[in-house]
């Protein structure tokens, strides 16, 4: 809602209405074996439109996951 004034828009736009974490992860063929993912393909991970490849990737996911992501990761998002 947008006071007269303005005042509401610009608080808005002032609040953050998105925020997120991302987590990148390598797809060579040697960090999907640090995964213990050796028995994957990098040439098939690495073309995210080839969906043969997607059960692969959601192991490569998984396991990314469980080494990375921390719950104080998100600190401060709201509930």
């Amino acid at each position: 809602m947008c006071l007269a004034n303005g005042s509401a828009s610009r608080r808005a736009a002032a609040d953050k209405l998105f925020t997120y974490v991302r987590y990148n992860a390598d797809l060579s063929a040697g960090a999907l074996a640090a995964l213990g993912i050796d028995d994957a393909s990098a040439g098939k991970v690495q073309k995210l439109d080839a969906v043969d490849g997607i059960p692969d990737l959601q192991r490569v996911g998984r396991a990314v996951a469980e080494r990375d992501v921390r719950a104080a990761h998100f600190d401060g998002f709201a509930p």
